[in-house]
């Protein structure tokens, strides 16, 4: 296979979830390179009154951790389908393997 149809094979497995997360983390990440270009070399808040400085922090923050939640919010999505589906809790549930 060439990369191309690897791609599209991934995208097409990706759940709407998961294709959200990564698609708002891009957007976190492209206006956290653009708020950083603008502030240059200082200290403390970089400059910024605190309402700037909160808002980069809040859009650094996504940045990175929306990509790490892509997993979990998948699996947890999958997980109340199939309760949704089975009416309880199925065997193949990662709940039923935690010991009592």
């Amino acid at each position: 296979m060439n990369k191309a149809s690897n791609f599209s094979t991934l995208l097409s497995s990706l759940q709407p979830i998961a294709i959200f997360l990564l698609i708002a983390a891009g957007v976190a990440w492209y206006l956290t390179v653009l708020q950083s270009q603008i502030m240059g070399n200082m200290a403390g808040t970089m400059g910024m009154t605190l309402a700037s400085y909160v808002l980069m922090w809040t859009l650094m923050m996504a940045a990175m951790m929306l990509p790490a939640i892509t997993p979990l919010a998948t699996r947890y999505n999958r997980m109340i389908r199939s309760y949704k589906l089975f009416g309880s809790l199925s065997s193949r549930s990662p709940l039923c393997d935690i010991p009592t």
